[in-house]
């Protein structure tokens, strides 16, 4: 064999068995929950036979790291470095890339794709961040789109309802107040700040 253990074929363990390195589970799944956690983070801890949260997917360090405090965190996504670290009770969220909804506690229903995308988020839902830093400051407000680099990054903790923001920069400097604006296209709306 290459290796101290070479396997030709399946290896079988109790659902709620998992493997570690130096100490820490890296491979964790559990049919009973549907739950899949991959990579050194505080999801398999939590995803066990007595968790009630239901469909969480984690990969990565630190993915969805926060335990669930009861059953409303289901159908929760978390790949990348960090995404979903701080959720505790949102559901349906999914977050994909570094850090992406890494403050999120209690938001519902919102898909971040992209580097901090949603970083600061905390309980805003129905929002969409297409991009790396879309929506970086946002903290809470809803039903925001912001799609493209930058896009609705917000100069500071801000929050806004029913923005609209598509292209690199679009809406870059958006602060609290700044609701229900439609930006289209490379720095539109650059300088908005309210």
């Amino acid at each position: 064999p290459s290796y101290k253990l070479d396997v030709n074929g399946f290896i079988n363990t109790d659902q709620y068995s998992g493997y570690k390195q130096a100490g820490n589970t890296v491979l964790y799944a559990s049919t009973t929950n549907a739950s899949l956690a991959v990579g050194a983070s505080g999801a398999a801890a939590w995803m066990s036979a007595t968790s009630t949260t239901l469909y969480a997917t984690a990969v990565g360090l630190n993915a969805l790291n926060t335990t669930p405090v009861n059953a409303n965190a289901i159908y929760n996504t978390a790949i990348g470095n960090s995404a979903l670290f701080s959720n505790t009770t949102g559901a349906r969220n999914t977050a994909t890339g570094f850090q992406a909804l890494y403050s999120n506690t209690t938001g519902n229903y919102n898909p971040a794709n992209g580097t901090m995308s949603l970083r600061f988020n905390t309980t805003g839902v129905n929002n969409v961040a297409i991009g790396p830093e879309t929506l970086y400051f946002k903290t809470t407000g809803n039903s925001n789109v912001a799609i493209g680099h930058f896009a609705s990054h917000g100069a500071a903790a801000y929050s806004n309802t029913g923005g609209t923001t598509v292209g690199t920069n679009a809406g870059y400097n958006f602060a609290t107040g700044s609701d229900y604006n439609t930006l289209l296209g490379y720095d539109s709306g650059y300088g908005i700040t309210t």
